[in-house]
């Protein structure tokens, strides 16, 4: 399976978390047989709006989505992911969000039941 991998541009003032220390990638998306993929590590700035990117209308699941994140206070965090592409770092109590990884591959946002058209 080929994955072109696309920067994910991010808003309200979010950064990547990736320097030398953290080596998480570039925050990126993906798309390919209608799944979505997100990497990467993100910085939310204090006093910010959780939404850290509005997802191109390509990459948008049909409903709302709740995928779990790692944060840097080993707090399960949450990344909410609306229709309309608004993504949002939730919960956790912390700056730093990070999309899981599972046996070297991305953190899959959409479900197959669930492609995009």
């Amino acid at each position: 399976m080929k994955i072109t991998w696309h920067p994910l541009h991010l808003i309200n003032g979010w950064k990547s978390a990736s320097n030398i220390e953290l080596e998480t990638g570039t925050p990126s998306y993906a798309v390919s047989g209608g799944v979505v993929y997100l990497t990467g590590a993100i910085i939310r700035p204090t006093g910010s709006s959780p939404t850290f990117a509005m997802l191109p209308k390509n990459a948008r699941p049909t409903h709302q989505l709740w995928i779990e994140a790692y944060t840097s206070t080993d707090i399960p965090g949450t990344v909410q992911i609306a229709p309309n592409g608004a993504a949002d770092a939730l919960n956790g109590e912390s700056s730093f969000v990070r999309h899981q990884r599972r046996r070297g591959l991305p953190r899959r946002v959409g479900a197959p039941e669930h492609r995009h058209g």
